[in-house]
């Protein structure tokens, strides 16, 4: 069980490995994270009811990444 726990705790100060990402200003990745957390609304509607192609899952990834980052700006 305590390898599980120390993967989680080496994993936690990784930041993204998109450059995009990891190069922006702190409130420039909240908006942006704020901006596609609409957007995944919006895809995920589109996507069950309107039968409009997948976008849901690269969203989620996008999302993912910004809160990598997010997250391990907040632990320095």
């Amino acid at each position: 069980m305590k390898l599980f726990i120390k993967k989680q705790a080496e994993e936690k100060f990784k930041g993204s490995s998109i450059p995009r990402v990891s190069n922006m200003e702190t409130q420039q990745l909240k908006n942006w994270f704020n901006t596609t957390i609409m957007h995944l609304g919006e895809a995920y509607d589109s996507w069950r009811y309107k039968d409009a192609p997948d976008e849901v899952s690269q969203i989620i990834t996008m999302l993912d990444e910004i809160w990598k980052e997010l997250q391990s700006r907040s632990d320095k």
